[in-house]
């Protein structure tokens, strides 16, 4: 009779989990789906919408790589959480973590406001209602990532491992930083941002990276790193200076030619070439370049520089 009652009270749990799961994956994907319809009927939603609206550049909703992040990675993996570990969280807790995840996506939309570019959330430094509709997805999606980074026990590695890896992947395209790839190897002139050269974007990229790492190694290997990256830094400055000791005046003259003759050099030939392949010059004009950089580059060493 124990063990009837047992199995039947771990079938309840068990049922109730995939209930939960469920309807977390289908309010979510409802969200999203619903942002999609609204930024349809605002003719917003590609690219040929967008421009017959007479925008010619800004970011459809298509593009925004972060919306097929949520639609394909974060809905899923926050229902999973939920089914497997919502019968373990506690009122109070799960209330802070509530009040975290709207705060914190209260806070990013705000800074979102702050672009100029048209995008389908975000227009005239305004959220628009598909903006609104993603505030409260975010919110429900920090929520449930917060209790369970900071709030749930016995978390086995290799689950922490796959959402901190699947997380980080969704941020990195969330803040666009794989279109700004995209837009470098194929000029996209539909879209005027340059999301690389965002210091925002990369804080937020670095922050969440730090943020998983702490919490799947802890602080001591994350210093342990940091140092053993400090040593090999500084080994490869000492073999860079080797015969260069700037303390002597012959070997401060030898460090300034080798760093301004060679690696100021490369650099400066390696950034002209790839401003020059993004502007659309022809292949024999590259292949100039890089002829003339090489050449230079021979010359001094064919002297004992």
């Amino acid at each position: 009779m124990p063990n009837r009652k047992s199995y039947g009270k771990d079938s309840t749990q068990n049922s109730f989990a995939s209930a939960s799961a469920i309807i977390a994956f289908v309010s979510l994907e409802c969200l999203v789906a619903v942002q999609a319809l609204l930024v349809y009927r605002d003719h917003f939603l590609t690219v040929s919408q967008m421009q017959q609206r007479g925008v010619d550049q800004g970011l459809p909703f298509v593009w925004h790589f972060g919306m097929w992040g949520d639609l394909l990675i974060v809905s899923g993996l926050a229902a999973y959480v939920i089914g497997r570990y919502f019968s373990c969280w506690h009122g109070q807790r799960m209330l802070v973590s509530l009040a975290l995840g709207f705060s914190s996506a209260a806070l990013l939309s705000w800074i979102y406001t702050f672009s100029g570019m048209p995008e389908a959330h975000v227009q005239n430094h305004r959220l628009t209602v598909a903006g609104m509709v993603h505030l409260f997805y975010m919110a429900i999606a920090f929520a449930v990532f917060i209790q369970f980074f900071f709030f749930t026990k016995d978390i086995s590695v290799r689950l922490l491992r796959a959402v901190s890896v699947l997380l980080f992947v969704h941020v990195f395209f969330g803040t666009h930083m794989a279109l700004g790839i995209m837009n470098v190897i194929s000029p996209l002139d539909w879209y005027p941002a340059q999301p690389l050269k965002s210091f925002f974007g990369w804080i937020t990229v670095a922050t969440v990276a730090f943020g998983l790492a702490w919490r799947n190694v802890g602080t001591s290997v994350i210093v342990a790193v940091f140092k053993n990256m400090a040593q090999y830094a500084y080994r490869l400055a000492k073999w860079l200076l080797v015969d260069r000791n700037p303390e002597s005046s012959e070997g401060y003259l030898k460090f300034l030619d080798y760093l301004c003759g060679r690696l100021f050099a490369i650099g400066f030939f390696g950034s002209f070439l790839l401003s020059k392949w993004r502007e659309g010059w022809n292949l024999m004009s590259l292949i100039l370049i890089v002829i003339i950089g090489s050449i230079y580059f021979l010359s001094r060493l064919s002297v004992g520089c």
